[in-house]
């Protein structure tokens, strides 16, 4: 008997759980979504967070290829929501340097829809494998992420797959409580 109810309990938890997801899938219209859309959305609860992965169009990529005398290795952070003013993208990279027109460094804050670029150092056989994170913050709210990986093709030549994009949908109209801990552990899981 015991078996018994605690297989339906089990089964009624994965129902619940279930029609919870597909509900909040649903649920999410383009401004909880911060102004992106996910064609080919991933929705996911993970530590009481409402995640939504494969978001279009957060991450460009362009002239990812050798340019003598011009920038390139280009990064532009979209943003298509309504909070335009208050949002901040976090990057960070764990080799080479970013820099766009206020700045230089492994980290460096950009507003929306503006360009950075990514150079390698010195040693270019490292630039195999770096990692890109992009945090996007609303006000004091992390409300998504993202993750670029670097490849090299030569010593002059690289190219930027965009691995990872998710933001967190506003629930009920409010943001989600998101930690620095918990992007970092979905960035891990992508490898």
């Amino acid at each position: 008997m015991k078996k018994i109810f605690l297989t339906v309990t089990v089964l009624i938890l994965v129902v619940i759980s279930l029609i919870s997801i597909t509900a909040c899938k649903d649920d999410f219209s383009e401004k909880d979504m911060h102004g992106y859309s996910a064609k080919e959305a991933v929705v996911k609860e993970s530590d009481d967070l409402v995640i939504v992965e494969n978001v279009d169009d957060m991450i460009v990529t362009e002239a990812w290829y050798f340019t003598s005398g011009m920038p390139n290795n280009a990064i532009t952070a979209k943003y298509y929501g309504e909070e335009g003013a208050n949002v901040i993208f976090t990057f960070s990279t764990d080799n080479g340097s970013l820099r766009n027109k206020n700045g230089e460094g492994r980290t460096l804050d950009v507003g929306a829809d503006e360009t950075l670029y990514w150079s390698p150092d010195e040693d270019t056989a490292e630039a195999q494998g770096t990692e890109i994170k992009i945090i996007l913050k609303i006000g004091d709210h992390i409300a998504g992420c993202a993750l670029l990986k670097v490849s090299a093709k030569s010593a002059v030549d690289y190219t930027a797959e965009v691995v990872k994009t998710a933001v967190f949908p506003k629930i009920n109209g409010a943001y989600q409580k998101v930690t620095r801990a918990q992007t970092e552990a979905l960035f891990e899981f992508s490898e």
